[in-house]
């Protein structure tokens, strides 16, 4: 599978030396490039191959010392030569990724510029990053308090260099954000709550999106969705392609998980916030699931989201199936 002619290899090629523990460069780009194709849906005008292409290749400069906006923009003159681009459009894409950074001297000029920077600065702040970061500061040995207090110092810090954002839905996307942050923290404060637990659950939908794919846990009486729990340092992205691979034998890239839902759950029982990353993905011609964990899984099967089971273990298929639609 290609994404904006560039091989699943050659982006894992471009992105694997800065893609690390919590600072996992690759996982950051994917999710902006999500968040841009759920921009093109708004701005109509912007052009989608320059956009996607931007965005796919915006960090490529952290593997050189420097300003990464710049070492990029100088590099991607050399990568697209080879690709079906021409000067112009070469031209447009670098300029792109030179004024994407807050801390670069130059704003976006183009439309295409100023969705990749917003969309990359709402990335840095949204609630998963901001809730996987006091996650991993717990896991240093922060209390939660402090571990909320630390990103809310290094958030200020960052604002302070002139943060701002360029398209109508980057300002209301900032401000959501932070509404909800204020929201959780109330939440966090109101309950006494400890510890953050970070999990996902995966949507895997047949060819038409007509069917889900569940499983049947041996310790469990339901059907469910394949789901997990993130471990240390682990993006969500990472763990549902892990947990694809474990639970029912499905190869998938990053980029081909479409981020659908971020849901919230307190568990006073231990004291923790129990935070669940939504992902969809539909059914390819290659795929043949199967169990590859008999002592946790007992069964597997496909389900008419019409008609799933009465034991199932309740998860909203309809809204995150409208959003991949939509948005995917």
């Amino acid at each position: 599978m290609k994404f904006e002619q560039f091989s699943q290899q050659e982006i894992e090629e471009l992105y694997n030396s800065i893609s690390i523990g919590w600072n996992d460069r690759l996982a950051h780009v994917s999710r902006v490039y999500h968040l841009c194709k759920r921009f093109l849906k708004k701005y109509y005008g912007a052009n989608r191959k320059i956009l996607l292409a931007a965005a796919l290749l915006h960090d490529i400069g952290h593997a050189q010392e420097g300003n990464h906006a710049i070492n990029g923009a100088n590099m991607v003159r050399k990568i697209l030569i080879n690709k079906e681009f021409n000067q112009e459009e070469i031209e447009h894409i670098s300029d792109c990724i030179k004024t994407h950074s807050l801390k670069g001297d130059e704003e976006p000029s183009s439309i295409e510029g100023k969705i990749l920077s917003d969309c990359d600065r709402i990335d840095v702040i949204n609630i998963d990053t901001w809730l996987s970061v006091i996650d991993f500061k717990i896991v240093e040995g922060k209390d939660i308090a402090q571990a909320i207090k630390e990103c809310d110092e290094w958030e200020k810090e960052w604002f302070s260099l002139g943060t701002k954002f360029y398209t109508g839905i980057g300002n209301v996307e900032y401000k959501k954000i932070q509404e909800r942050k204020k929201e959780i923290i109330g939440k966090i404060r109101e309950n006494s709550l400890k510890i953050l637990r970070r999990g996902i659950l995966i949507h895997f939908f047949d060819e038409n999106l007509e069917k889900i794919f569940l499983v049947k846990r041996t310790k469990e009486v339901g059907w469910g969705i394949i789901a997990g729990t993130s471990e240390e340092n682990e993006e969500f992205i990472r763990t549902a392609v892990r947990e694809f691979k474990e639970e029912a034998n499905i190869k998938r890239f990053l980029f081909e998980l479409f981020p659908s839902n971020l849901s919230l759950a307190i568990n006073s029982n231990v004291g923790s916030l129990d935070i669940l990353h939504h992902y969809c993905t539909k059914k390819k011609t290659t795929d043949l699931p199967k169990i590859n964990l008999p002592n946790e899984i007992g069964d597997i099967s496909w389900y008419n989201i019409e008609n799933l089971p009465e034991n199932m273990i309740p998860t909203d298929v309809k809204l995150n199936l409208m959003r991949f639609i939509k948005n995917g």
